[in-house]
């Protein structure tokens, strides 16, 4: 709405003697920020970045979540290395690491990558540390993962109710609940919210649960 804030810029610094490369930074972190907020697939399907990162952390941050939803076709570990890598980029991403922390503690679950298992839970742990630091959508997801990586069947769906709380129109945050209600053994619910979603639409084109 008019007079709102979209979204801010986190601190940007530079040494005193290279005043461009602070400009230079700014540059980035703006362009990621309008890059967030104009393309409908990813917003939709999650929510607009509270803390931009650089352009080029976003950027990866965007094909590991397509590659995500596609990883029936696409190893699980070559997206948490996706999310890694933005999260490389800019260490202030925390939606980077902590998507690369789910996506890797999955390819130690499913593809049996030990060595992803053990990073994953790495992340997991220097996570919590920082979890009352972080927005209130990625709090919810940090708690998500780290219920989905104690297999605490109930912890996960209250988490994901957390998700949708915090960002209604996310249809990732949808998704979770449906299939963590299910897991939760409420079942009616769960057809109730996977009806409410639209599998041809943005990022959820082709999706199954």
């Amino acid at each position: 709405t008019k007079g709102s804030i979209l979204l801010s810029i986190a601190g940007v610094t530079a040494p005193r003697n290279q005043p461009m490369a602070g400009v230079e930074a700014l540059r980035q972190r703006m362009l990621a920020a309008f890059a967030s907020l104009h393309n409908k697939d990813v917003s939709g399907f999650q929510t607009v970045l509270a803390q931009p990162p650089v352009y080029a952390a976003y950027r990866d941050y965007v094909e590991g979540l397509e590659l995500y939803m596609a990883s029936r076709s696409t190893s699980l570990a070559e997206v948490a290395r996706r999310f890694q890598h933005a999260a490389t980029l800019d260490p202030t991403f925390l939606p980077a690491r902590i998507w690369t922390a789910q996506s890797g503690m999955l390819a130690g679950m499913y593809e049996m990558d030990e060595a992803w298992a053990r990073r994953a839970d790495s992340l997991i742990s220097g996570l919590q540390l920082l979890r009352d630091h972080l927005a209130p959508f990625d709090r919810a997801r940090l708690d998500f993962v780290v219920a989905l990586r104690a297999g605490d069947l109930l912890a996960r769906y209250r988490a994901t109710l957390r998700l949708v709380d915090a960002a209604p129109g996310s249809f990732d945050a949808r998704r979770e609940v449906a299939l963590s209600a299910l897991g939760a053994l409420r079942p009616r619910e769960a057809l109730r919210r996977l009806e409410e979603l639209d599998p041809k639409s943005g990022l959820m084109r082709g999706w199954e649960g």
